[in-house]
């Protein structure tokens, strides 16, 4: 797995099945995702691509903002939805590794066990409480826009 991707698979139990119902949720996850303003976006039948990035004109907390490239399938198999998606946060991981070795470069190197030990967790925090944030959020976001459609709440 390359560093900074995260994939994970949602699959729904769908009572109700419509015939349609992929498509009518890949609409549905267009729509929202074109309101958060992504770089480039695209649609090949049951699949979404999409790139955000820190460095769009759009909000502090925009969903997207921490993910460089993402990319959502939907499958359906015995009254099952199943939601597989993989984010990558390369830009968030460049910047959680340069900005502690700014700050190292003006620490004084006294002791320099102490001081790697300290940058490196400041890396860690920076990097994971965005990242947790980041994957948290999108799932949200992705199990509400199933429910929006399918009226649908078990969710494995």
């Amino acid at each position: 797995m390359v560093p900074f991707t995260y994939k994970n698979v949602i699959e729904f139990h769908v009572y109700n099945f419509i015939p349609n119902l992929p498509e009518y949720i890949i609409n549905n996850i267009v729509i929202k995702l074109k309101m958060l303003k992504p770089r480039n976006l695209s649609i090949n039948s049951n699949r979404i691509t999409f790139k955000g990035g820190f460095f769009r004109c759009v909000g502090r907390f925009n969903l997207i903002g921490s993910i460089d490239f993402g990319e959502i399938s939907i499958a359906c198999r015995d009254n099952r939805l199943i939601m597989s998606y993989k984010l990558k946060f390369l830009q968030l991981g460049y910047a959680s590794l340069t900005i502690p070795i700014i700050f190292g470069l003006f620490i004084d190197q006294n002791n320099l066990l102490l001081e790697v030990f300290l940058l490196g967790m400041i890396t860690i925090i920076c990097f994971g409480i965005n990242f947790i944030i980041a994957i948290l959020r999108f799932h949200s976001f992705l199990k509400k826009a199933v429910i929006e459609v399918s009226g649908e709440t078990e969710i494995r």
